[in-house]
């Protein structure tokens, strides 16, 4: 074998070594930051609780702290309501709300796109910051109100966005008109040659 051939092999030998070491310190950094994130969530929670002063729902209010509240199932042909399966007061909800917002804008989540599209780094991201923010936001099943707040934000700034012409309309039925108005031009079009 050549001298050359032989050196690009070697070469190639220890970028992959390279490659496997940074692998294994990706793997041990992302257990090390689920260890962190779980230190944070037990430390926010005894925090919670011992905090008179935080967001927590009381029994004064109907529930208890230390409560998992599961996500409200819609009344038939409409959608949750948010604020009232939350079970806070309406200065909470929309201080919650505003900061919702932001995370949405802080994580880059693509607003012009259908949340179950999104980005699961990204989401868990927004989910880890809202909990920080506000704690009581952890005891939601499954980040329910987060994930919420962040789709109503998403789907009004793309309703927001299309009725200003910025955002093309969506939807299959607009795709179809198109498709139809199109052939219809082209077949006006081709009856006029002959």
């Amino acid at each position: 074998m050549p001298p050359r051939v032989k050196e690009l092999q070697a070469q190639i030998a220890a970028l992959q070594n390279q490659v496997a070491e940074m692998e294994a310190a990706k793997e041990a950094a992302e257990k090390e930051l689920q260890h962190a994130q779980a230190t944070i969530d037990e430390q926010a929670a005894a925090l919670n609780s011992t905090n008179p002063d935080s967001h927590e729902s009381t029994a004064a209010d109907g529930g208890t702290r230390n409560e998992m509240i599961p996500r409200p199932k819609p009344q038939k042909g409409r959608h949750i309501r948010i604020r009232q399966g939350m079970r806070i007061d309406l200065s909470d909800y929309k201080a919650i709300q505003r900061t919702i917002r932001k995370l949405v804008v802080k994580v880059s989540l693509d607003w012009t796109k259908d949340f179950r599209l999104q980005d699961a780094e990204k989401l868990a991201m927004l989910y880890s910051l809202a909990r920080q923010a506000y704690p009581v936001l952890g005891r939601y099943e499954d980040n329910w109100a987060t994930a919420e707040l962040a789709k109503q934000y998403m789907q009004n700034a793309r309703s927001h966005a299309r009725s200003e012409g910025y955002l093309e309309k969506a939807g299959r039925k607009g795709k179809e008109r198109e498709q139809s108005r199109a052939g219809a031009a082209e077949v006006a079009g081709a009856s006029e040659e002959y």
